[in-house]
């Protein structure tokens, strides 16, 4: 069986250790596994049987061209490949609209509004608590864009960031000055939790993406309120994804969602053997199911 791992051109494969840990878990399982871009793979030349499936991992640049990477997934799916996480997990996560969902489940997240073009978004920033708020790209990755503003410059930091990322949807969130001490990810796969990380954003940022010199994370092992939480916001994703990241804060011992990853998350994996070796059995289990 072949199975190809969909990365990004712009970030060498050899530079990405969770999916080099992946790829050589399931190289141990007898599968042949391929790092290859994902706007490389082509859904119908991968419909001739060149691949088992696909298995979306480090696709960090799809956010800049997102239409085309929507394109990619439908014609994976026209075309009948295994897709994991599938399809339809896939597009929900990627546009952040998927908060108000979960809010809707009441999943405890930070107070979040839509702001599309909105005429009177003053007055939306005036429904959400704090002094500052965060702003950013309703799809968008790797904290491209995410802005900390003052309430008093909200709508020029909205046109701005419009003008910027050419995005006309943005999301307007609650700040939460917990992120500070650190933003819990808690990976699971198959529908079980598997291992826990602690992310610190560098002293002078409130972000923990990369891009941002964040601190090095460290391997937690969690509450079991905490676990029990992140369980609780998976049970809400449709279907079941094969792996997933749910991050979140901790503000008074509640656990607080700050996003769920589902299609391009860094899952540690080269930090914890066992769980390389789950995921590529369960991958293997749900492409070639018994």
């Amino acid at each position: 069986m072949k199975l190809l791992l969909a990365t990004c051109a712009k970030i060498p494969p050899e530079a990405i250790g969770c999916d080099l840990a992946l790829k050589k878990a399931l190289e141990h399982r007898g599968v042949e596994t391929v790092l290859r871009p994902w706007d490389q793979i082509e859904p119908q030349e991968e419909a001739k049987g060149h691949a088992a499936g696909v298995v979306v991992r480090s696709v960090w640049d799809y956010t800049e061209q997102s239409e085309k990477f929507f394109r990619w997934l439908h014609g994976l799916r026209d075309e009948a490949i295994p897709v994991i996480n599938e399809v339809d997990v896939l597009l929900w996560n990627s546009n952040k609209r998927y908060l108000l969902d979960l809010i809707a489940h009441g999943v405890p997240c930070p107070v979040t509004r839509i702001v599309d073009q909105d005429p009177e978004i003053e007055t939306t920033a005036s429904q959400i608590p704090g002094d500052r708020l965060v702003l950013k790209p309703c799809i968008g990755e790797s904290g491209v864009g995410v802005t900390l503003v003052e309430r008093h410059q909200v709508a020029a930091q909205a046109e701005a960031l419009r003008a910027e990322t050419g995005r006309s949807d943005l999301l307007l969130q609650e700040f939460m000055p917990e992120i500070r001490e650190g933003e819990l990810s808690l990976v699971f796969i198959d529908g079980h939790f598997a291992h826990g990380v602690r992310k610190r954003p560098n002293p002078d940022d409130f972000r923990v993406n990369g891009r941002y010199r964040p601190l090095a994370p460290v391997l937690v092992v969690p509450e079991k309120e905490h676990v029990a939480a992140a369980e609780e916001v998976l049970r809400h994703v449709s279907g079941r994804p094969v792996y997933a990241r749910i991050d979140g804060i901790l503000r008074g011992g509640q656990f607080v969602l700050m996003e769920i990853e589902v299609i391009d998350p860094a899952l540690y994996l080269d930090m914890v053997p066992a769980s390389a070796n789950a995921l590529a059995d369960a991958i293997v289990a749900a492409i070639r199911p018994s």
